[in-house]
């Protein structure tokens, strides 16, 4: 605060507004060099070229940047007659005291803060043990705990290669950190290195590259996070993450590389956006697949796998099984539901998702088959539904090939229906068809519960 030391106005407070000029010496003929608070404009200046802060309402004067320096010093008179006055900086608002305190506070630490432009101040901690390191072009990023020499912890473009040896996880040349805009990372546990944006670790020898932001790996270790955005890494070991939004929640050697992906367990992959697998030894790669249980394949778009063994290989099959001859899927059950719409009276196939898709059978299998259909036509209300029963059976190479005489059996129909007609047949590219047929003019809508038993030796 600034008030009167002298004179009739002795211990009043300098009117708010008043000019307080700054210079560089005691004599006042040199102008201070100093800047506004953001540490880049300029004072505004007297008519004689010496930069000023005036009063404000609390009798303090406007905040300024002081020149560099270890010991800076400024001077000012309030009036032309005043006496001259040396301003300091506050201890507690320099930079370099700053850091020293917080540093002083935890044995072991540097506290690194700089000062931007814009006045923004940044910083970063770097603690644990010895040897771990902090790219100095990181802003607000932390080092909490472990960390020897050639287990070090490192926030910047540290050797991920090393991670998990005995080798340095410190570039040689303290330059080779920079370049990750690792900033807003917080690191515990000893030998891991975040490399990307906002990255959390709380782990042992793991890493975050710099291809993912806002990642996190909550416990565990050898875990890897190598590209995508906001990945979760829960716990477990040697688990690895690659796209955006996917989690490992646990367990180890899980793969996770495809978008939204989920899994827990141990050794699961799941590899299509969507794909989910808990258990052991799964492997989703279609879209918004499940697989839960032991060495289940979850293969088509939307399909699920369940049990063990069971292989779910075209869109939105549902695959149960508990074991196997030879390969996954060769002694299963499944259900699949098939789908058209017809507009004519001309054969065509029933498929899967709407369209004319068959199930394709195995090489060497044998299907025993169950359809549940039901047809209705919208504009008058006509229905008919059917069930049919029947093998087929596909050799090692070759076509497809119905076995005996399907029974199909009308459960009931409208009179007007009484022309829609279903058959089944082989292929010679191995698929069990349903054809349907309608009639010219009429949209129908056929939807049909498919279940397999299936056998492939």
């Amino acid at each position: 605060m600034f008030y009167y030391t002298r004179g009739a106005r002795r211990g009043q407070f300098v009117p708010a507004g008043t000019v307080v000029p700054l210079y560089a010496d005691e004599d006042a003929t040199e102008p201070a060099d100093v800047l506004a608070a953001d540490g880049v404009s300029s004072l505004p200046e007297t008519d004689d070229g010496i930069p000023y802060v005036t009063i404000g309402s609390t009798f303090e004067a406007e905040l300024f940047r002081f020149p560099d320096g270890s010991d800076p010093v400024v001077y000012t008179r309030v009036g032309p007659d005043g006496p001259m006055v040396p301003l300091y900086p506050a201890a507690d608002g320099r930079i370099d005291q700053l850091a020293a305190a917080v540093a002083g506070s935890v044995s072991g630490t540097v506290v690194r803060i700089r000062d931007e432009a814009g006045g923004a101040v940044r910083s970063s901690i770097l603690g644990g043990g010895s040897g771990n390191a902090i790219a100095d072009d990181v802003i607000d990023s932390t080092i909490v705990g472990g960390g020897t020499p050639g287990r070090e912890n490192v926030i910047g473009n540290g050797i991920i290669a090393n991670v998990g040896t005995t080798s340095s996880n410190v570039p040689a040349d303290p330059a080779d950190l920079r370049g990750t805009a690792a900033n807003h990372c917080t690191v515990g546990g000893y030998d891991n290195v975040a490399a990307g944006l906002k990255s959390v670790m709380w782990s042992d020898h793991s890493a975050i590259s710099a291809a993912a932001t806002h990642s996190t790996i909550s416990g565990g270790s050898d875990h890897r996070i190598t590209g995508g955005d906001f990945v979760t890494i829960s716990g477990g070991t040697f688990n690895t993450a690659s796209a955006t939004q996917a989690t490992i929640a646990g367990g180890g050697n899980n793969t996770a590389s495809g978008q939204y992906s989920f899994t827990a367990g141990q050794n699961n992959t799941v590899s299509a956006a969507g794909a989910v697998a808990l258990g052991s030894a799964n492997t989703v790669s279609g879209a918004s697949a499940l697989a839960i249980g032991q060495n289940n394949k979850a293969e088509g778009n939307y399909s699920t796998a369940f049990g063990r063994y069971a292989r779910a290989r075209v869109y939105g099959q549902n695959a149960m099984a508990n074991h196997r001859f030879a390969q996954d899927g060769d002694a299963q059950t499944s259900v699949i539901t098939l789908a058209r719409q017809t507009t004519t009276a001309t054969a065509t196939i029933l498929g899967i998702a709407g369209g004319g898709t068959a199930y394709d059978l195995l090489p060497s299998s044998t299907v025993a088959f169950s359809l549940l259909l039901v047809a209705r036509e919208g504009a008058t209300a006509d229905c008919k539904s059917w069930r049919v029963e029947g093998m087929m059976r596909r050799p090692a190479s070759g076509n497809s090939a119905v076995v005996g005489t399907p029974v199909i059996t009308v459960l009931a129909e409208t009179s007007a229906a009484a022309p829609w007609t279903l058959s089944v047949a082989g292929s010679s590219i191995g698929t069990l068809h349903f054809l349907v047929v309608g009639e010219a003019g009429k949209t129908i809508s056929w939807v049909g519960r498919l279940t397999l038993v299936e056998v492939a030796v």
